[in-house]
């Protein structure tokens, strides 16, 4: 088996209505859909996780990774 194409899943979450607004508002000043914004906290929350000294940027390519 293939590891190299990841599959999704569709998650439900709760979130205070505020807090969905700013996100939202967040999502829209970048381009970004709503699931595409918390898409990406969730993979950088859970790498910081497993590397508490790794932060995220903003570069050129990308976002990346940097300690």
């Amino acid at each position: 088996m293939c590891d190299t194409v990841g599959m999704s899943v569709n998650v439900s979450v709760r979130l205070d209505d505020k807090l969905a607004e700013r996100l939202r508002l967040r999502a829209r000043a970048a381009g970004e859909s709503l699931s595409d914004r918390l898409r990406r906290y969730a993979e950088e929350g859970a790498r910081r996780d497993e590397h508490p000294m790794i932060t995220f940027r903003d570069g050129p390519t990308g976002r990346r990774a940097g300690l």
